[in-house]
């Protein structure tokens, strides 16, 4: 494992600011340079035509400042676009690494200290964003970036976009594209399965294959499987259930939010798009729509 890996450090190879949420976002900007905290070899200063102004603990560019940003953040910026280094607080612990995290992971740390600083905020971080509580007061808009965009990692990602307000309404898109789906999202789930109990009914396929969508309620046919599994759960249901209606629901719902609300996992289909989890609350969520 590389330097860059052991710190977290990923670059970024394809360009993740473009379409609906980035342009409003862009257009609420003030005049004056980028701040890039993080910079690593400054690709990001590739993407956005502007002037930038890069700094970095192992600078790998030119004009890059060398400097440990967490420690001495730069000042007087307003606008700040960065990739922060990713890494859990468990794999710092494991690997006896001498960094120390407030948050769970370093990019929150990094991020925490880019809205400290700055007011206008754009970020790529790992899409488990979206599950995470604090940080998202000035939240502006949330653009999932449904494919690969670094060369060395498969760690799926989304551009998180703050302004210096408080926001109520969050902008939501995948791959550029907005999406009006806030009445989508499950919310005030009521539990109506159990499962992985002593009896079952049914099977939920929680987990997209390779070969595209898979998620999907079947019959039980009393295979044995490990509570512990995420992929094939079986559960119980006091009430017969039309599958072909729940599968169908199913899907529709994916397509009509673009699987922005679905755990996005660290391997892709052959079509190049990330796998997805179905969590028991969404699927529980689904039944109550059918």
């Amino acid at each position: 494992m590389n330097s860059k890996q052991l710190n977290g450090q990923y670059y970024t190879t394809s360009n993740p600011f473009v379409g609906d949420v980035f342009n409003a976002w862009y257009a609420l900007l003030p005049d004056g340079p980028i701040l890039e905290p993080f910079a690593g070899s400054g690709n990001l200063f590739n993407y956005v035509d502007r002037k930038w102004v890069g700094y970095d603990i192992e600078p790998n560019g030119n004009g890059i400042i060398q400097r440990d940003t967490l420690l001495n953040f730069p000042t007087g910026y307003d606008v700040c676009i960065t990739n922060p280094p990713y890494l859990a607080k468990t794999v710092v612990a494991r690997r006896k690494l001498p960094i120390t995290l407030i948050r769970e992971d370093l990019y929150l740390d990094c991020l925490e200290q880019c809205l400290t600083h700055c007011p206008y905020v754009a970020v790529i971080i790992p899409s488990s964003f979206l599950t995470i509580k604090g940080l998202k007061s000035r939240l502006f808009g949330i653009d999932k970036i449904d494919r690969k965009i670094f060369d060395d990692t498969d760690c799926p990602v989304l551009v998180a976009y703050f302004t210096p307000e408080h926001n109520t309404k969050v902008l939501k898109g995948v791959n550029g594209v907005a999406l009006d789906i806030d009445h989508l999202e499950p919310s005030n789930v009521m539990k109506v399965v159990k499962f992985n109990q002593a009896i079952n009914n049914y099977t939920l396929i929680g987990i997209d294959s390779t070969k595209g969508d898979n998620i999907q309620v079947v019959p039980y046919d009393n295979t044995e499987v490990k509570s512990t599994n995420r992929a094939i759960v079986p559960f119980y249901s006091n009430t017969k259930l039309d599958l072909n209606t729940i599968n169908a629901t199913i899907q529709q719902w994916r397509e009509a939010t673009k699987d922005f609300y679905l755990q996005s996992f660290k391997s892709c289909m052959n079509t190049g798009k990330y796998r997805k989890r179905l969590s028991f609350a969404q699927l529980h969520y689904l039944l109550t729509i059918v």
